[in-house]
């Protein structure tokens, strides 16, 4: 997308080449658009789009609801949304979808214990192997493949991402949470699911898209939670072609 637009790419704190805090306040959401805003500053801009992945996407959403006047559009792809435990709900219903017998009797085994869906989604997250991972967040094995072998060279560099960020601010909600602020962001907003998604899911998109008033959606039909990856031609023309109409 360089070849037409001028992107801007950074790490937030505590991930790839930014530093680690010691002190896990330092993850607050209030911190991550204090970066944003002083980012935006160095960069000069008077306007500027959003393209967020994942629970970068919701990140995008925060800052437009936070910057009314600073963002033009946003494009939201494969977009999460922490604080629901719906979304703990749809990893764990991807999982069974896509695990072997085996994988699928000690996950039934993990849901019928007395405990909160926090729990139970960590402990799934702690019997899953990297096969099931792949298919969870893939459609095509060789983009998982080879998507693996960039976390293995980027490992390599260092670059680990711990999680850590994501697991504080899953600990301290925003209050109100997002969610229900949604139908206060205005901003024209593109909306990308991999119809494969077992990840964050087409009910994630689907509720976004409902409550942002001037969204549209768009699914991707061979893609699962990396549509930029597994459809990467009409992701980048899907995004191009929103940003200049």
């Amino acid at each position: 997308m360089s070849e037409d637009r001028t992107v801007v790419y950074y790490e937030q704190r505590g991930c790839g080449r930014s530093g680690k805090p010691t002190d896990d306040n330092a993850y607050s959401m209030n911190e991550l658009v204090d970066d944003f805003r002083k980012i935006i500053e160095w960069t000069g801009s008077e306007k500027i789009d959003l393209l967020g992945y994942s629970f970068r996407g919701e990140l995008a959403l925060e800052f437009a609801s936070n910057f009314l006047y600073l963002i033009n559009k946003i494009i939201l792809s494969s977009p999460s949304m922490i604080n629901l435990k719906t979304q703990y709900m749809i990893q764990i219903a991807g999982f069974q979808s896509i695990a072997d017998m085996t994988l699928v009797n000690r996950i039934e085994e993990i849901l019928k214990k007395n405990t909160s869906i926090e729990h139970k989604y960590k402990q799934v997250w702690e019997i899953v192997d990297q096969e099931t991972i792949d298919r969870l967040l893939f459609v095509d094995p060789e983009v998982a493949s080879k998507y693996r072998e960039l976390v293995i060279e980027s490992n390599l560099h260092n670059l680990h991402n711990t999680g850590r960020m994501l697991t504080v601010l899953q600990e301290n909600s925003v209050t109100p949470p997002l969610y229900e602020r949604l139908n206060n962001i205005h901003h024209k907003t593109l909306i990308i699911t991999g119809v494969y998604d077992r990840s964050t899911g087409i009910p994630i998109s689907n509720l976004i898209h409902r409550n942002l008033s001037n969204s549209e959606w768009i699914l991707f039909n061979n893609s699962a939670h990396f549509p930029e990856l597994e459809e990467t031609e009409n992701f980048v023309s899907s995004v191009l072609g929103f940003l200049k109409a």
